[in-house]
């Protein structure tokens, strides 16, 4: 395949800048349609378990359990049961995929990292 040479007014730094905030803005542009899906499971209830929690996001219960200990999820208790807001939820998959997006110094050009949600 033959290769073509675009030449810019943009230097090297520029042109990644550039490129880092048009990439930056599509994905965030992507996550919050994707958050916002009307095909998304909302539960008829206010509380989850920790088994309907982990369904929801996709994960076990061994990264649920994780994750509340890195403070991405607040858990309610209830007696002795532990349950999460659906709120709350929502509000944890923002802030952990606005979090992973902004880290400063984050290599464009790196494979993505495996969601975890």
């Amino acid at each position: 395949m033959p290769r073509e040479i675009i030449t810019t007014s943009y230097s090297e730094e520029e042109f990644k800048e550039l490129l880092k905030s048009i990439i930056t803005e599509a994905v965030k542009e992507e996550i919050d349609r994707i958050l916002e899906r009307p095909n998304r499971p909302i539960p008829p209830k206010e509380f989850l378990t920790r088994q309907e929690t982990a369904k929801i996001l996709g994960i076990s219960l061994p990264t649920l359990h994780l994750r509340v200990k890195e403070g991405f999820i607040a858990p309610r208790r209830v007696g002795s049961r532990v349950l999460f807001k659906w709120e709350d939820l929502q509000s944890a998959m923002r802030t952990y995929d606005e979090k992973r997006l902004d880290k400063p110094g984050r290599n464009i050009n790196a494979r993505p990292a495996k969601r975890i949600w």
